[in-house]
């Protein structure tokens, strides 16, 4: 290369670096903003587990209810059947 050629390149290169470095400086500034730091994570983390916890007792009530109701199902359907049969005798 000739020297105009190598001082071109190497003007363009110390003008890459120059603009680059406050602009990366800037996008590493937000981006360290923008994340959340371990106390919320930590916190988000616990109000999900207190969530999902809620969540579990409820499903859980929900299948016991349903059992309950499936068992009074099974006890009316039988009362039903008993009071046709007498109806029925009559």
């Amino acid at each position: 290369m000739s020297d105009s050629t190598q001082s071109r390149a190497t003007g363009w290169l110390e003008l890459i670096f120059k603009l680059s470095v406050p602009v990366l400086i800037g996008v590493s500034f937000y981006l360290n903003t923008t994340f959340a730091s371990k106390e919320e994570v930590r916190a988000l983390t616990k109000a999900q587990e207190e969530r999902f916890t809620k969540s579990e007792t409820a499903i859980l009530l929900l299948a016991k209810d349903n059992e309950t109701n499936a068992r009074q199902d099974k006890v009316l359907d039988d009362h039903e059947q008993r009071i046709r049969v007498l109806e029925t005798k009559r």
